[in-house]
């Protein structure tokens, strides 16, 4: 839906907004679903939605930049709703389905895992309730949600040993992970960053969760106790978060374990709204309201000693939660008088500790304004901007030079250069996009980053014979048209193209070098070997058809302007050696000619993905079928049963 929107938008700025305002609206009903799911009052429900789309690290990392993040993290706490609805036996599977395959086909798979998380605590809940049928109903959802994450994942892992993931490694070496202070002062809403990913990345406030945590120093600890069964579910998620969020800051493809901070927010907000809701005391004593300020002065210190240059700011953000504290404990002391409070009234409580929240948010984005990683790359905020770019190129085109630097200090350069995948919206075909997966062989001969710059020595590694063909490199890629960052080469050698080449386009940011004849776009024929006569039938994305009219004795060699992915397959010839490291290449054995050489691709693995995904979606629609024709009648009846007069 989101994709479909977008070709019909021509406001990318209020377009992206829109589906970040309801990501975050997503996030919060199902959050209050979630709550209202272990019989909570709406009002602490209400209290949990709103929270947790102010915790620090969506604030201020997933919704401005990983967007991704910000979907799975938006559809768990549906997924986990609907996946106690499905244990309980009285709703139909199909809910939990729609919401685990959403989460699955998002393909980030910080979200698989946490729906693996989230079913093994509904798994344990089953088991603390005795209810098999239940666990039982929750394996089959998490089976056809794990036959489709097959489908997502397994090209990915039988891919990996060509690209840029393709060595497993752990490290820890402590930037971008959550660390114990920062969560025991998570009701702090100042900084209390990880390490830094490089020394300019600003600090933030990762850890932050809610400023009411402190609350919970007001519990009756036998309700508490007598808690522990209908909320080992929520332990569970919360524990793994934790464990996982303190974790090594890369193991094998996972990085940077900062990201999981948004899925311990949710689980320690609704776990928070769950014991507050039924084990809080009707009076707090002072001495539970003075152990709650002293949390919170502890945590300040937490802050402060790390961080002594943002110390006015945490004594001000201190300052600010115990006074909320206080308003709150007064209001629940008045409300035990049977006049207002949160077993009368509890919207005079919760709207208060909702603004208040909301109060202090606004305090977070006046200290910190500029979220860590969202650069301003100063992008067009309307459509039609995208299309301006490199006016007079033709054919495909790559990009020479750190553009992503020129254009972040530089909003003019806008005019001349878009950035990593923005170039996917230009008429043209562009190589340089955002790739975290490149093919590793590539990615170092033109030392391409992950988000698509290059250096500027890729113009002469351009313009050099590959070893194996003796074709020039951008022959080879059928490139057609070089956009060059002007400062990262010398201008002599900027205006001064090699022959067949001509300059199209000048600015003072940009040089636009295209071929006098241009190619055709990548994908067929860039080389074949001496006395190998080949015509190019068809092309497409996945294969290309050639008509061999003569081969020598020996046989030949054909090269095509294609990666070599695992997943090609050749009828007609053999699969060789990828030349210069990357490029398909095939063998065409000596015959009878003419014939035809059939090159195509899927995924490896793409039989096994397709059986596990029609098992996964089929298997899943027919229990939902199931269930809506011979289970719902059961149901109905003893609803009807249970309100008949004994």
């Amino acid at each position: 839906a989101i994709g479909l929107m977008a070709t019909t938008v021509a406001n990318v700025l209020a377009f992206v907004t829109a589906i970040k305002l309801g990501l975050l609206m997503l996030a919060a009903t199902g959050v209050f679903a979630l709550v209202r799911s272990y019989d909570v009052p709406a009002a602490a429900a209400y209290l949990a939605g709103v929270a947790v789309t102010l915790g620090g690290a969506t604030q201020f990392l997933e919704s401005p930049e990983w967007v991704a993040g910000q979907m799975v993290w938006a559809l768990i706490p549906w997924a986990w709703w609907g996946l106690r609805r499905t244990m309980k036996g009285n709703a139909n599977p199909f809910l939990a389905l729609v919401f685990g395959l959403l989460t699955v086909t998002v393909g980030y798979v910080y979200g698989t895992l946490y729906l693996a998380i989230v079913v093994l605590a509904t798994l344990v809940d089953a088991w603390v309730a005795r209810n098999m049928a239940g666990a039982i109903r929750v394996l089959l959802v998490g089976a056809c949600c794990g036959l489709v994450a097959l489908t997502v994942y397994l090209p990915g892992l039988l891919t990996a040993p060509v690209t840029t993931r393709g060595e497993f490694e752990i490290k820890s070496d402590g930037r971008l992970q959550a660390d114990v202070p920062g969560l025991l002062a998570s009701m702090i809403p100042t900084v209390l960053s990880p390490a830094p990913l490089t020394p300019s990345f600003p600090p933030f406030p990762a850890h932050y969760i809610a400023w009411f945590l402190p609350m919970l120093a007001w519990l009756d600890l036998r309700q508490v106790r007598r808690l522990w069964r209908p909320t080992l579910g929520l332990i569970v998620v919360l524990v793994v978060g934790v464990l996982w969020a303190l974790g090594p800051n890369q193991v094998g493809p996972l990085r940077w374990p900062i990201r999981v901070l948004p899925f311990v927010t949710l689980a320690a907000i609704v776990l928070a709204a769950v014991l507050a809701s039924k084990a809080m005391l009707r009076r707090p004593t002072p001495l539970r309201l003075g152990v709650s300020m002293g949390w919170t002065a502890g945590a300040a210190y937490l802050v402060i000693s790390r961080f002594w240059e943002q110390r006015w700011m945490t004594l001000t953000s201190m300052s600010l939660v115990m006074v909320g504290l206080v308003v709150v404990w007064i209001l629940i002391r008045w409300g035990a008088a049977d006049r207002v409070g949160p077993r009368s009234r509890p919207w005079v409580v919760v709207a208060f500790i909702a603004v208040w929240s909301l109060g202090l948010a606004a305090l977070q984005h006046s200290y910190y304004p500029h979220p860590p990683t969202a650069v301003d790359r100063h992008m067009p905020s309307h459509i039609a901007g995208y299309s301006t770019q490199a006016s007079t190129a033709k054919g495909d085109m790559m990009v020479v030079g750190d553009s992503d630097a020129l254009v972040v200090a530089n909003p003019a350069a806008m005019g001349d250069f878009l950035v990593a995948n923005s170039w996917y919206v230009h008429p043209h075909s562009v190589q340089s996009v955002y790739s975290p997966i490149g093919f590793t062989a590539y990615n170092q001969r033109y030392c391409q980053q992950y988000n698509g710059v290059t250096c500027p020595e890729v113009l002469d590694i351009l313009f050099d014979h590959e070893a194996r063909t003796g074709a020039l490199r951008a022959d080879l890629l059928s490139v057609s048209s070089l956009h060059i960052v002007r400062s990262a080469v010398p201008e002599l050698k900027l205006l001064s193209p090699p022959a067949g080449w001509s300059i199209t386009g000048q600015t003072p940011w940009a040089v636009t070098w295209v071929r006098d004849r241009p190619l055709p776009t990548a994908g067929g024929v860039v080389w074949s070997s001496p006395g190998l006569d080949v015509t190019p039938q068809t092309t497409s994305a996945r294969e290309a058809k050639l008509r061999v009219n003569a081969v020598p004795d020996q046989g030949g060699v054909v090269v095509l302007s294609r990666l070599a992915w695992p997943g090609y397959t050749v009828e007609g010839g053999n699969l060789a050696e990828p030349t210069d490291g990357y490029l398909l290449t095939i063998e065409v054995p000596a015959a009878s000619a003419p014939q035809t050489v059939m090159v195509r691709f899927s995924p490896p693995g793409w039989s096994v993905e397709l059986l596990a995904l029609w098992l996964g979606l089929g298997g899943g629609l027919l229990w939902s079928l199931g269930w809506a024709v011979f289970g719902a009648r059961p149901v109905r009846k003893r609803r009807a049963s249970s309100r008949a007069p004994v």
